[in-house]
């Protein structure tokens, strides 16, 4: 009797401290799924906060809501080679936005004009750090600079400020009601 008590008296300790030292430890989806201190406005409207998502102190936005509020049209295109490629591409304000990559190798930011063709016009607003073997093209990217966007249960977030550079719009921060607005709107001259 005493030994099942002793047993039972260490089940219990290791299940207490196992959830003390897992409290607060949340997965990319719960971390969306609870009530976000921030809110991502564009225009003047606001996108859903299950919507907005912040990872080591950068605050991403889902692309998808991102072009619905934008009203654009955004298509999508997977490449199969070595590893899938994932690519997005939308117009805004006669600028093409595409997001290309992958979770192996990031995912890049870049636009160019509406019509054009690949040149030097293109622009490169974010291009992942890459960790590559020598003398090869073998690469991955460096997870620890990493601040691209990311997929999270198939949904692509951007980083907010990279988006709001390719779209040539302005990033307004503001509190109001205990969450801090973050505001896209049209760059003032």
């Amino acid at each position: 009797m005493k030994i099942k008590r002793t047993t039972m008296r260490v089940a219990m300790g290791l299940l207490t401290a196992f959830v003390i030292l897992t409290a607060g430890f949340l997965t990319k989806g719960e971390a969306i799924a609870q009530q976000s201190k921030y809110v991502v406005s564009v225009f003047g409207q606001n996108v859903s906060t299950s919507h907005v998502y912040v990872n080591d102190g950068k605050s991403y936005v889902s692309l998808r809501a991102l072009t619905d509020k934008l009203q654009a049209k955004i298509s999508y295109t997977k490449h199969s080679e070595l590893y899938d490629y994932h690519q997005y591409e939308f117009s805004f304000n006669e600028e093409r936005v595409m997001v290309w990559g992958n979770e192996h190798r990031g995912f890049w930011i870049q636009t160019r004009p509406v019509g054009k063709d690949s040149g030097p016009h293109d622009k490169k607003i974010y291009k992942p750090e890459q960790i590559c073997v020598q003398e090869s093209d073998v690469c991955k990217v460096d997870k620890k600079q990493y601040h691209g966007p990311i997929l999270v249960k198939g949904t692509l977030y951007v980083p907010i400020r990279e988006i709001a550079q390719a779209l040539e719009l302005e990033v307004v921060m503001k509190k109001a009601d205990g969450q801090t607005v973050i505001d896209l709107a049209s760059a003032s001259n």
